[in-house]
């Protein structure tokens, strides 16, 4: 979105373009059914020091602080002491390491006492990752990191454990085909949203209607496609009618993403909804599992599956809550960590 005030940080890297290319732009890109070719750089300027890679595309909002991490970077709302966007940058290799699951919410101290929270329950929510702690566990302290309640938000078990941890899940996989995707991810709240919790010290907390998730495949041909899912109790249908584009996310939540793009590869990017790696987005159903053999009627323990995917297709197709035992979304975790 281009009526989005830019940031110092923008216009110094604007400047820098400009200078390096006498004020011109010849971007050079072009837009196929697979996604936008460019030559060159995405970006207007190479990321400084203290940038993380994990917000190399750009990101402009209005958050109070930006907490970098190990594996994802945060733009924390004091007000709603829920964070606007979680940036992460994932590859291959990253998404094929793996800690074990701690379980633990810890405060985050680098954030003022007066917006920290405790680390306690939602009461009938459950405390969700923005950043998973599934897709960034490369280390030990990055999945610790991930537990810290800046990375943590609201939500429904329905949402947790339904089609928002399907889309992680495709998010990872779809990471090991191209190599490298970032993403972004965070709250929507509507005009009216007046629904708060509250927490031990009586801190309020604001509860999200929505949350997005926006992926990114930076290099070229560039692919973007994002989704809107509600936080609520509802019954959930295909992911298909969830997908959505950037543009629309950015005029719910005044942010401006891809902000360190190139504009004319900016542009499209906003508007695409690409199909980076194949999923039942349109016509086929996450039931087509059923084609592995898999069936409901069939009622395993953990020791008796043999794979993360079919964990995930028991919990969530067939409801048998009991691989979720902790009830955080993933089940089986000695299978799915």
């Amino acid at each position: 979105m281009k009526d989005l005030m830019k940031k110092s940080i923008f216009a110094f890297f604007s400047l820098l373009f400009l200078a390096s290319c006498g004020g011109g732009s010849n971007n050079n890109s072009s837009e196929t059914i697979n996604g936008i070719e460019y030559s060159g750089d995405i970006y207007i300027a190479q990321q400084e020091g203290s940038i993380s890679e994990h917000v190399s595309l750009g990101v402009e909002s209005n958050s109070d602080q930006i907490l970098n991490r190990e594996g994802f970077t945060i733009g924390f709302n004091y007000e709603n002491l829920v964070a606007d966007w979680v940036a992460y940058s994932i590859t291959k290799e990253s998404v094929s390491k793996s800690y074990s699951r701690s379980n633990y919410y810890t405060p985050d101290t680098e954030v003022p006492y007066e917006y920290r929270l405790d680390g306690g329950a939602f009461g009938s929510f459950v405390r969700g990752h923005l950043a998973p702690a599934a897709t960034v566990d490369f280390s030990e302290s990055s999945m610790l990191e991930s537990f810290k309640m800046t990375n943590i938000a609201p939500q429904t078990q329905e949402l947790n454990s339904g089609k928002w941890a399907t889309l992680e899940q495709w998010v990872r996989d779809c990471a090991t085909e191209v190599n490298h995707l970032i993403v972004f991810t965070g709250p929507i709240y509507l005009p009216n949203n007046l629904y708060f919790l509250v927490d031990n010290e009586g801190r309020l907390i604001k509860v999200p209607d929505y949350y997005y998730k926006i992926i990114i495949k930076p290099e070229s041909p560039a692919q973007a496609i994002a989704f809107i899912l509600p936080n609520n109790s509802g019954s959930f249908t295909k992911i298909a009618d969830y997908k959505t584009n950037i543009d629309d996310i950015e005029s719910r939540t005044n942010i401006d993403f891809l902000s360190n793009v190139k504009d004319d590869i900016e542009t499209k990017l906003e508007f695409a909804e690409h199909e980076i790696c194949h999923m039942p987005l349109s016509g086929e159903d996450e039931d087509e599992d059923e084609d592995e053999g898999w069936s409901c009627s069939y009622s395993p323990y953990c020791y008796q599956l043999s794979s993360c995917s079919e964990a995930y297709y028991y919990l969530n197709t067939c409801g048998l809550n009991r691989l979720d035992g902790d009830n955080d979304g993933i089940p089986c975790e000695t299978l799915c960590n």
